[in-house]
């Protein structure tokens, strides 16, 4: 990790009622066949896919965030898009008895991940959604999550935060 140590993020912070959740920073994942570290960056503006009207009077911009993936697997690698969701009270989804207590969600945002065959040939976007966790209930529990909704792939990966040395 010693190539990431010069990094410095800005502060980007949601305020939720119990707590406040950093978001623009590194986020790792470490699962069965594989690990991958993303950097959750805040952003302004369209996502580059939409098609954008510059006479149109419905020409919207918003916040969101996208997950930039620093070390990857065979199927996003690293410097691409891995999801992305659009953040604030107009995207936020109700997660009142639909995601388990115990996990500490504190809001979900609807968003895109991104899927690919191995070495990112026919790279999609699929529905997904980004949750925040509190991470009371699960010691050291994760922060973040993304739900994949593909029709043909249903996962959900939790990202911790993690700390750079100075």
């Amino acid at each position: 990790m010693s190539l990431f140590v010069n990094m410095r993020f800005q502060d980007f912070i949601l305020n939720f009622p119990s707590r406040k959740i950093q978001l623009d920073c590194i986020f790792g994942a470490h699962r069965i066949y594989t690990s991958e570290v993303i950097h959750l960056k805040r952003k302004f503006g369209q996502w580059k896919e939409e098609k954008r009207k510059r006479d149109s009077k419905d020409l919207r911009f918003y916040e969101y965030v996208e997950a930039v993936k620093l070390m990857g697997d065979r199927y996003v690698p690293p410097g691409k898009v891995a999801f992305r969701a659009k953040i604030g009270k107009s995207y936020q989804l109700p997660h009142k008895g639909i995601i388990p207590e115990q996990l500490g969600v504190i809001a979900r945002y609807q968003g895109q991940g991104r899927l690919a065959e191995p070495g990112f040939p026919n790279p999609r976007w699929v529905d997904g959604e980004l949750v925040i966790l509190d991470g009371k209930y699960i010691r050291g529990g994760p922060l973040v999550g993304f739900v994949y909704w593909a029709p043909e792939y249903h996962c959900l990966v939790f990202f911790n935060r993690l700390r750079l040395q100075e």
